[in-house]
């Protein structure tokens, strides 16, 4: 997916998309990540990142305790286990996982590229 005409506005201040790297999940294997809005530009209330799961790879079952995660799908094929139920996951998914549930996600017929945005901010 290209993101080289995508552009960011915080405090008045422009960011290309494109300009921002892609960095490896520091567990899961196949994943990578560009942290578009972290908690340093929000007080901590928000966090943004694009999030990309290659074909037949996936974020596996894991918990966060402290933040609601909303995920976009922008692109891709796959789903997600929230609470033991799977969900689709194509282009214009939405899907909110509360704090304290176990879930997981696999990109199945197509690497996926997702909004995940956690409520207050992961980093």
């Amino acid at each position: 997916m290209d993101f080289k005409n995508g552009t960011i506005t915080v405090n008045k201040e422009n960011i290309n998309v494109d300009s921002i790297p892609w960095v490896p999940h520091h567990i899961f294997e196949g994943v990578y990540m560009k942290d578009l809005i972290t908690g340093e530009k929000t007080e901590g209330k928000i966090s943004c990142h694009i999030v990309k799961i290659e074909k037949g790879f996936e974020i596996k079952n894991h918990i966060h305790q402290e933040s609601h995660e909303l995920h976009e799908v922008l692109y891709g094929d796959g789903y997600s286990i929230v609470n033991n139920i799977q969900i689709k996951y194509h282009s214009g998914a939405i899907s909110l996982i509360e704090k304290g549930i176990n879930h997981s996600v696999k990109a199945e017929k197509e690497t996926i590229f997702m909004l995940a945005k956690f409520f207050p901010a992961l980093k």
